[in-house]
């Protein structure tokens, strides 16, 4: 019993560290935690030649003759490195890099995680302000696709009730509360909820 309980934790171990970032262990060694986005903003000229791990959401990706720019709008990192809020975001910066870059890909929304060294600074141009960006060349990137089930991967997608039957529920139950009692009908459109459904947001009616 002990060495299955053994076994069963280091699956677990395991498993979270393998969802602990999102760019290799290689990449990270040479990264300075300590550059935050917000410090590498108000003096970017003092920290050229340094690596940072940023993220955020894309704005727009522009292709030129033998370079690409990503635009992103800055977010802080959750702990798999996956960008998290907007609304806490510090500002923008570009990714630019040698040769193509699928703009349907690397598309406006997508959020990206991107490893790279900062290069310098380009000023363009936010409607009529002339707003100054840190540049960094990437090392690795990482495009994140959307998660459809709010609670993946942590919790089952569904729950199958196996052992329904509509006349071992609550009698006293009725959608009309106050109005119950063990004699109140149902609805006649209304049966408890049954079957295969998301895990976090069990349906109250069914068809």
């Amino acid at each position: 019993m002990k060495k299955l309980i053994s076994l069963s934790f280091i699956i677990i171990l395991t498993t979270l560290y393998g969802c602990t970032s999102a760019i290799s262990p290689q990449i990270k060694q040479g990264i300075d935690k300590n550059l935050r986005f917000g410090l590498v903003q108000e003096r970017p000229d003092a920290f050229i030649g340094k690596k940072v791990l940023w993220g955020g959401v894309i704005l727009s990706t522009e292709n030129n003759e033998d370079s690409s720019t990503i635009e992103v709008l800055q977010t802080s990192l959750d702990f798999t490195d996956r960008p998290k809020d907007i609304d806490r975001s510090k500002g923008r910066f570009l990714i630019e890099q040698n040769g193509f870059i699928d703009s349907a890909v690397y598309s406006q929304g997508k959020k990206i995680t991107v490893a790279g060294e900062i290069i310098g600074t380009r000023k363009k141009n936010i409607d009529k302000l002339k707003y100054q960006y840190v540049v960094i060349k990437p090392l690795e990137m990482h495009l994140w696709k959307k998660i459809e089930n709010p609670v993946a991967p942590f919790y089952p997608p569904y729950i199958y009730d196996p052992f329904y039957n509509p006349y071992l529920y609550d009698p006293f139950y009725t959608p009309y509360y106050p109005f119950f009692s063990p004699f109140y009908p149902y609805p006649p459109d209304w049966h408890p909820p049954h079957g295969n459904y998301p895990f976090w947001h069990p349906p109250d009616y069914h068809d």
